[in-house]
């Protein structure tokens, strides 16, 4: 694979976002965003783009020594230079979230670009802004000081996510080396070599009580930026262990796995950290596809990816490519969850009982036991974790009725039908199993695995990834998606098109579909989600002794 081919049109793309980003910047400094309830603060982190291509001549670079650039440069400065206040803490907005903080993902790349800028900024100018970044850095080495009467660090050894603390690190060390501060350099290396020791084996920081795919890539992106200065040993070691994590969490598409995930959903291609797997040969080919995947699948891209993308194409270590391609068959994450590929498919299954905060909104439940990946569609059957939300899990009791703790589970995947089973508190035993027809067909059943601790109202729930504006067709009629609340009652032998005639889901037994159900948003003050965030759940109603629901899905 040509990765400098990939990595010039990761520039060009930088490049084209530029003019949008700029056309939202407002007088003030700060960005117009689309939703008004949402932060801006992601943004500013364009800020290191656009001082990269100010400074830097390269073919096809319109913005070197362009002087609206460096006006836009000094609005982001300045701005967040008069907002930082004498703690080093920013205000911060967000979905109803509201207060103070440290924004150490803006600080690292205000550092990055102050370095590059530093002789355009003018001494007054060059004072303030050297002021501001010094205060938060003086606020990051208390911080990081108080973690240092723990010998070994934990998922709770912040009050914080490990993501975070990963980039507190960095910034400090970074920050440290820019201003000829070997205090900090030293405290923040003594920090991530900690850091680094707390990973799992199976190569994740875990978040709070878990694995979390996407923080997974933040914490390894603090590791690798350091790892830049230092070239240690341990950190190599470190993340050609979270290389391998990620390529067994990866659909063959790079978006992320949902199900094994403790506190997001099924998120994209991230372009986080990427520069710090090119330290192997397969390291470099993987991530040369990811950031093909993301120029290629991405239009609009944020402030603050441009910047992750920059930082990628900058810090990419050069040397030999090893074509990467997708695993097949069978993998395992530790010995709860277990990914399956039989031809376009992928099921993926996971009981990892963990420990609920009944509070936090970032310690998600896990009544998701299974999620189905299909190459033409992505996520089909969402196994994004939620909490609160029962009557969205894998299985649930309509009539109101807990089925207890689930507590574990047993994964059955040396088998031609693979399936998991989930074991709940009460007794009662349910399993997901699945069933690869062809390429383009699948059966799909939830089972109760004994008759004599039936339940009456026992659900199976698919969660079907489409939403709104989609027209789904049932027999003759055909229903398009809006905000408007659906729920149909099927009998067993209904055929269900979504995807707009993509998909059929031929109902083997009686159900109910449902539009909009919305998932637990653990961003948003309230925790609701948008309606584009909603999904269509198909409730599938268990019959016989022992209890079971099959439906046959099939792909145009």
């Amino acid at each position: 694979m040509n990765c400098k081919k990939v990595l010039d049109n990761v520039l060009v793309k930088i490049g084209s976002n530029i003019e949008y980003l700029l056309s939202r910047q407002t007088e003030e400094g700060t960005f117009i965003q689309d939703n008004p309830k949402a932060t801006n603060a992601y943004d500013f982190q364009i800020i290191y783009p656009l001082a990269y291509f100010y400074k830097t001549k390269f073919k096809g670079n319109k913005y070197f020594n362009d002087t609206k650039i460096l006006d836009a440069l000094f609005k982001i400065g300045d701005y967040c230079s008069a907002k930082t206040n004498k703690d080093g803490l920013m205000y911060y907005y967000s979905f109803g979230n509201e207060g103070y903080w440290l924004d150490q993902r803006l600080l690292i790349f205000w550092l990055d670009a102050y370095k590059l800028i530093k002789n355009d900024l003018g001494a007054k100018r060059q004072k303030v802004w050297a002021a501001a970044i010094k205060r938060s850095l003086a606020h990051l080495e208390n911080r990081i000081l108080g973690f240092k009467s723990q010998d070994v660090f934990n998922s709770y050894s912040f009050n914080t996510s490990p993501n975070h603390s990963s980039l507190y690190g960095c910034a400090l060390y970074l920050g440290g080396k820019l201003f000829e501060n070997k205090k900090w350099m030293a405290i923040a290396e003594n920090f991530m070599d900690r850091f680094v020791a707390s990973q799992t084996n199976a190569g994740y920081w875990a978040e709070g009580h878990g694995p979390v795919g996407s923080y997974c890539t933040v914490s390894l992106t603090g590791v690798a930026r350091v790892n830049v200065e230092l070239k240690k040993a341990k950190y190599n070691d470190s993340l050609k262990k979270a290389l391998e994590y990620l390529m067994k969490i990866s659909f063959p598409d790079f978006s992320l796995m949902d199900v094994t995930d403790r506190r997001n959903g099924h998120t994209k291609p991230s372009p986080w950290g990427l520069f710090g797997l090119t330290i192997t040969p397969e390291g470099r080919g993987f991530s040369c596809k990811v950031l093909e995947s993301i120029v290629k699948n991405t239009p609009d891209i944020s402030g603050e990816h441009c910047a992750r993308l920059l930082e990628d194409v900058v810090h990419f270590k050069k040397g030999d490519v090893a074509s990467y391609k997708p695993w097949k068959g069978t993998k395992f994450l530790e010995n709860h969850s277990a990914f399956v590929r039989k031809g376009s498919w992928q099921i993926s299954f996971s009981v990892m009982p963990v420990v609920v905060h009944p509070i936090s909104s970032f310690r998600l439940g896990y009544g998701k036991v299974f999620s189905l990946w299909h190459k033409k569609t992505g996520v089909l059957i969402d196994g994004s974790q939620g909490k609160n939300n029962f009557e969205q899990e894998t299985f649930y009791n309509a009539n109101g009725e807990s089925l207890g703790v689930l507590y574990g589970g047993q994964l059955h995947t040396n088998l031609k039908v693979p399936y998991v089973e989930a074991l709940y508190s009460t007794g009662l035993k349910c399993a997901v199993k699945s069933n690869v027809i062809s390429s383009n067909e699948i059966i799909l059943s939830g089972e109760q695995m004994h008759p004599a601790n039936s339940r009456k109202g026992l659900r199976f729930n698919l969660p079907i990834k489409t939403g709104l504006g989609d027209m789904i067709k049932i027999g003759n009629k055909k229903y398009e998606l809006t905000a408007k609340k659906i729920k149909i009652k099927l009998k067993k032998g209904s055929v269900v098109k979504t995807h707009n005639g993509l998909i059929s889901f031929k109902i083997l037994c009686d159900s109910v579909l449902h539009f909009p159900t919305f998932p637990f948003n653990p961003y948003t003050s309230d925790n609701k989600s948008t309606i584009e965030a909603a999904f269509l759940r198909l409730e599938l109603i268990p019959k016989g002794k022992p209890q079971k629901a099959e439906v046959k899905i099939t792909i145009a």
